[in-house]
C-alpha cells in the first residue's frame, strides 16, 4: 500500500472529506459537524466573539502517536482543495509547536526525496514551495499564483503580545510586499485586515497571507488552544483550520474532534510496535545488562528478515545533574563493563549532540545506543529504536512521555513475519523497586501518546522470554479474560471467488470485474440542476471600517461567504475556450480505468450541455470550474457504479464465474483487531472472538446478546466497517458489504447476520445486501448462512440456526 494510504489513514481523510462536501451543502460548519458526529460544535469565534472565526470550519483529527499524522495532513491540503477551497494553488500556513519540529518539516517539505514531499506532489502537482517564516518576507505575488505556497512556523512566532520583540515583524509594513496589494479584489478589501487609520491595509506579512485566507495545519494542536493563540489565528484570515493531534485538550476550548484513530489500528497495519514487554529491577547495572542481551537477541532476529534491514538500538534515559547515572555513567558503563565499541554508542543531551547530521537509519551508521535525558523530545525519530532503559524514577509520566513514544514506531511501518513476531514488540527496562510503579507510569505515558485507557492498559505486559525470570504476577495490572481466539482453532469463513482465466480462484471484488473495458461515452453526458446548480447564493453582509481600522463584520455565515469570495476571485482567467477547459478538467478528475481522449470527448460534451441546453455562459463555468471539477467527478463515479452494477449481475447470474471454494477463505487473526469506536456497556460477551468488541449501538446490542446466548454459537465477532484485511466482506453492485455479526456453529457451518433498522428493511442499500448474501449463501453448498434481520424477527430467525 502506498505511504500514506494506510486503511485508517484514507478513513481519516473521507471523514474530512465528507464533513466539507456538509459544509458546502448546508452552507454552515455547525451543523455540518452535528450531522456527522451528533456532537455539538465548539464555535471558537462566537464563544470569544472573534469575528473572524465566527462560523469557520475548524476541526480536529486525532491520532496516536505514530499514527503517521504529517503524511495525512500532506494529504489533507488536497482534500481540502478538492472539496472547499476555491483556489487551485493555495496558500497553507503549517504550524508546528517547537522550532525544532518547524525545522524537521521544512525540511522534510523542501526534500523531493521525502516521502512528504513526493505525496504532496502526487495530489497537487510539482508547482510546490515550502518556505519558513523568515523567507516568507520574501515572498512574491508570481510565487502565490503559480505554486502551491506552505509556509512552516511556530504560533509563538505569529504573537506579538506575549511573543518576542522581532514577532512583530510580521505585522509590519514592509515595501518589499506593496505588490501583493496591488489591484485587491473588492472581495480582498472586504477581509477584516491591519489597517492604516485611513482603512487602507498595512503592506506587512500578515495581511500579505492573509488577503489570501489561508488553509491553517496546526500540528500538535493540543498545544495552541488558548485566547492569545485564537485572537493571533484571526489575524489571517483563514478560510479552514484543521489541527492534529494525539491528545485533544479537554478544557473550556475542546477541540471539534472529527474523527478518532485508536492504538489497535495502527497495530493491525503495522504502524506501531505491541505489545511492550516490561521488566524492571532496582540495580540500574542489572537492568542495562538485560537491555543489551534483549537488544543483541533482537539483532539476530532482524538478520533474518527478508529484504529489510533493522538494526535494533537502545534508547538510553540517563539521570539528570547532580544524580548517580548520568549520561556519561551509562556512556562508561556501556563502553566499559558491557564492551560497547564507541562508535556503537552515541549520546543526544544539551552538552553534545553525537547524531547532528547521522543518518542514523543508513546500513553504514554503526549507531546502536542512544543515550539521553531529555532532549530526544522533539524533532527525533528512527524507528529502529527498540528498546528502552531508564535509569530515572518513573512515577511521573512526563518523564517518559515522549522518550517512549520513540520505541512504538514500526520500521518500515510494516508488521514483520509471525516466525519473527518479537520484532513486533516493543521493550522496556526500568529501573525501579515496584513493578506496578512503572507499569503505571508507562501506561499513563501512553494515555498522554493519544491512546485510550484500554489500549494503554493492556499494551504492558511482563517480559516474555526464556533469557528473563517472570516479575512476580501480583505486580501485575490485571489482564483481560481468555477470548476464544486464544486457544481455539483459526475461525475462518468462505469467500466468494471469482475465476480467473487460466482457471483458478480469487476473492471476488468489483475491481476484478471492471477490468473488462468499459465506455464513458455509452452513457449521457449531463449535469442537470440537482447535480450542478446554476447559482450558489450566499448571504452577503454590509462592511464598515471600525476604531482602529478594525473591520466589523455582523453574522458568522457572512465572514465565511467574504473569505469563499476572496478565493474565488484569485483563480487565473487562463481559460478561454471550452476545448481548454476539458483538458483542465480531465487533468483534474482521476480516471486510471479510462483513456484520456475518451473522457475529453465526453468533458466536451458535458460542457456543449451546460452552455446549450441550461444555457450557463463558458466565463462562468471558467469561475466555476472547481464546483464544475467536483461535480464531473461525481458524474463520471456514478457512471462507473452503473457499468459495475450491469458487470456484475451478469457475473451473478453466471454459476461458473462465481463460486464459494476451498481456494478462497477469509480468515480471523487471532491477533489483529482494529477496533476505533469499542462496546462500553455492562455485557460480558463470553463467546465474542477477541477480548474486545466492536461498538453496537442499542438495538445492535441486543442482538449481539441473544446471538452470543444461543448453545449451537461456538463463537462470534462484531464485524468491523471498512476494514478489508481484518473483516469479512461481500462485494455488492455498490460498494463492499460488511456484514454486522459472523458466527461459527457447532455444526461447522458459519452464519453471516447483517442487522438493519426498521426505517432501513427495505430501501436500495438492504435489498443489495440481502441480494449478495443470499448468492453467498446459495453457492456455499450449505456451509453458510445468510440472515438480514430487524427488531422485530431477529430472536425467532437467529433460534432456527
Amino acid at each position: 500500500m502506498p505511504y500514506g494510504h494506510k486503511h485508517y489513514q484514507i478513513e481519516t481523510l473521507d471523514a474530512l472529506r465528507e464533513y466539507l462536501r456538509r459544509t458546502v451543502a448546508t452552507q454552515d460548519a455547525d451543523i455540518a459537524f452535528y450531522q456527522q458526529t451528533r456532537r455539538a460544535y465548539c464555535d471558537i469565534g462566537s464563544k470569544l466573539d472573534i469575528p473572524s472565526l465566527r462560523g469557520l470550519p475548524y476541526v480536529c483529527l486525532r491520532l496516536p502517536t505514530g499514527g503517521g499524522k504529517t503524511v495525512v495532513a500532506c494529504r489533507a491540503i488536497a482534500v481540502a482543495v478538492e472539496e472547499y477551497l476555491r483556489r487551485e494553488k493555495p496558500l497553507v500556513l503549517w504550524l508546528a509547536p517547537s522550532d525544532a519540529i518547524v525545522g524537521q518539516t521544512l525540511r522534510a517539505l523542501k526534500d523531493r526525496a521525502h516521502p512528504y514531499r513526493q505525496t504532496l506532489e502526487s495530489e497537487l502537482g510539482q508547482a510546490i514551495e515550502a518556505i519558513g517564516l523568515e523567507e516568507a518576507h520574501a515572498l512574491t505575488r508570481a510565487t502565490l499564483d503559480g505554486h502551491t505556497t506552505i509556509v512552516v512556523a511556530t504560533v509563538q512566532s505569529l504573537r506579538v503580545e506575549g511573543g518576542k520583540k522581532e514577532n512583530r515583524k510580521i505585522y509590519e509594513p514592509s515595501g518589499a510586499l506593496m505588490p501583493h496589494f496591488d489591484a485587491l479584489t473588492p472581495q480582498q478589501q472586504a477581509l477584516p485586515l491591519d489597517r492604516y487609520p485611513n482603512g487602507r491595509p498595512i503592506e506587512s506579512l500578515a495581511n500579505a497571507l492573509a488577503v489570501r485566507t489561508p488553509l491553517i495545519i496546526a500540528d500538535e494542536a493540543h498545544n495552541l488552544r488558548t485566547r492569545l493563540t485564537f485572537t493571533s489565528l484571526a489575524r489571517f484570515c483563514p478560510s479552514l483550520i484543521l489541527e492534529w493531534t494525539a491528545t485533544p485538550a479537554k478544557d473550556e476550548f475542546s477541540p471539534n474532534v472529527l474523527h478518532h484513530v485508536s492504538a489497535a489500528e495502527l497495530k493491525a497495519e503495522g504502524m506501531i510496535k505491541m505489545p511492550i514487554e516490561l521488566r524492571t529491577d532496582p540495580d540500574w547495572k542489572n537492568a542495562l545488562r538485560d537491555a543489551k542481551t534483549r537488544r543483541d537477541e533482537l539483532e539476530k532476529s532482524a538478520a533474518l528478515l527478508d529484504g529489510e534491514y533493522v538494526r535494533p538500538i537502545v534508547l538510553l534515559q540517563a539521570q539528570k545533574k547532580g544524580e548517580p547515572v548520568t549520561w556519561d555513567v551509562l556512556e562508561a558503563a556501556l563502553r566499559d563493563e558491557l564492551k560497547i565499541p564507541a562508535n556503537q554508542i552515541a549520546v543526544e543531551t544539551g552538552d553534545r549532540s553525537d547524531l547532528e547530521g547521522v543518518n542514523i537509519a543508513d546500513r553504514a551508521c554503526p549507531v546502536r545506543y542512544v543515550i539521553t535525558v531529555d532532549k530526544l523530545r522533539e524533532g527525533w525519530d528512527c524507528p529502529f529504536a527498540y528498546v528502552l532503559y531508564s535509569a530515572r524514577n518513573l512515577s511521573s509520566k512526563t518523564a517518559v512521555e515522549q522518550i517512549l513514544g520513540r520505541v512504538l514506531r514500526m520500521p518500515a511501518a510494516t508488521r514483520k513475519p509471525e516466525n519473527l513476531d518479537e520484532l513486533n514488540h516493543a521493550y522496556a527496562f526500568i529501573t525501579s523497586h515496584k513493578f506496578g510503579d512503572a507499569v503505571k507510569a508507562l501506561k499513563d505515558s501512553l494515555v498522554a501518546s493519544g491512546f485510550e485507557e484500554f489500549d494503554a492498559q493492556h499494551a504492558i505486559i511482563p517480559l516474555q522470554s526464556t533469557l528473563f525470570p517472570t516479575p512476580e504476577s501480583g505486580l501485575f495490572a490485571p489482564q483481560p479474560g481468555a477470548a476464544p481466539a486464544k486457544s481455539s482453532q483459526p475461525f475462518e469463513v468462505p469467500q466468494l471467488a471469482l475465476q480467473l482465466e487460466d482457471g483458478s480462484w480469487e476473492p471476488f471484488d468489483a475491481d476484478e470485474v471492471l477490468e473488462a473495458d468499459w465506455h464513458l461515452l455509452d452513457f449521457p453526458a449531463t449535469l442537470h440542476e440537482a447535480e450542478f446548480p446554476s447559482h450558489v447564493e450566499r448571504e452577503r453582509v454590509e462592511l464598515d471600517i471600525a476604531d482602529r481600522g478594525k473591520l466589523k463584520v455582523a453574522l458568522a455565515r457572512d465572514y465565511v461567504s467574504i473569505v469563499q469570495d476572496a478565493q474565488l476571485s484569485l483563480l487565473p482567467d487562463d481559460i478561454q475556450d471550452a476545448a481548454q477547459l476539458a483538458v483542465w478538467l480531465d487533468r483534474q478528475i482521476a480516471h486510471r480505468d479510462l483513456d484520456g481522449p475518451q473522457v475529453q470527448t465526453w468533458l466536451l460534451k458535458l460542457l456543449t450541455f451546460l452552455v446549450e441546453e441550461r444555457h450557463i455562459p463558458l466565463d462562468q463555468l471558467a469561475r466555476e470550474r472547481l464546483r464544475l471539477k467536483s461535480a464531473a467527478e461525481a458524474k463520471i463515479k456514478v457512471c462507473r457504479q452503473q457499468a459495475e452494477s450491469t458487470a456484475l449481475q451478469k457475473l451473478f447470474a453466471d454459476e461458473s464465474k462465481i463460486a464459494v471454494c476451498d481456494e478462497c477463505r477469509f480468515i480471523f487473526d487471532p491477533h489483529v483487531y482494529p477496533v476505533g469506536a469499542r462496546y462500553e456497556g455492562i455485557r460480558r460477551f463470553d463467546k465474542h472472538f477477541y477480548d474486545e468488541v466492536g461498538a453496537l449501538n442499542g438495538e445492535e446490542e441486543m442482538c449481539a446478546w441473544y446471538l452470543n446466548s444461543l448453545p449451537n454459537v461456538v463463537r462470534w465477532v462484531r464485524n468491523l466497517e471498512k476494514k478489508p484485511d481484518a473483516a469479512f466482506w461481500l462485494q455488492t453492485e455498490a460498494n463492499r458489504f460488511y456484514p454486522d455479526f459472523v458466527a461459527e456453529l457447532s455444526d461447522g457451518r458459519v452464519a453471516v447476520i447483517e442487522y438493519k433498522g426498521g426505517d432501513r428493511l427495505s430501501n436500495d442499500d438492504t435489498k443489495r445486501k440481502t441480494r449478495v448474501g443470499s448468492l453467498w449463501q446459495a453457492r456455499s453448498n450449505g456451509r453458510g448462512v445468510f440472515l438480514m434481520v430487524g427488531a422485530e424477527d431477529y430472536q425467532s430467525r437467529l433460534k432456527v440456526l
